[in-house]
């Protein structure tokens, strides 16, 4: 965190090692596949792309090591209403 002391001037920074929170290292299975959607072709596309995250599912107690993957698959055909008329 940043903060200012504003009757010194001065800045702040404040370091906080949240790590002893989380008993354990994820594994595979604390991990899944999301895919946002804008409700067109079987709910697989948002903003023109079908697009994967990869997050932590909810409700697992644990501490990442690894940088989250997005996968962008392809792009999705346009209907006619993406047009503004």
């Amino acid at each position: 965190m940043i903060g200012i002391d504003s009757t010194l001037r001065n800045f702040m920074f404040v370091s906080v090692d949240l790590s002893p929170l989380w008993p354990r290292t994820c594994d595979a299975t604390d991990y899944e596949f999301w895919t946002p959607n804008d409700g067109r072709l079987n709910g697989h596309c948002i903003l023109g792309s079908r697009i994967a995250y990869q997050r932590i599912k909810s409700g697992a107690a644990c501490q990442s090591n690894i940088d989250l993957a997005v996968s962008v698959y392809s792009q999705c055909p346009c209907a006619f209403t993406d047009y503004e008329w």
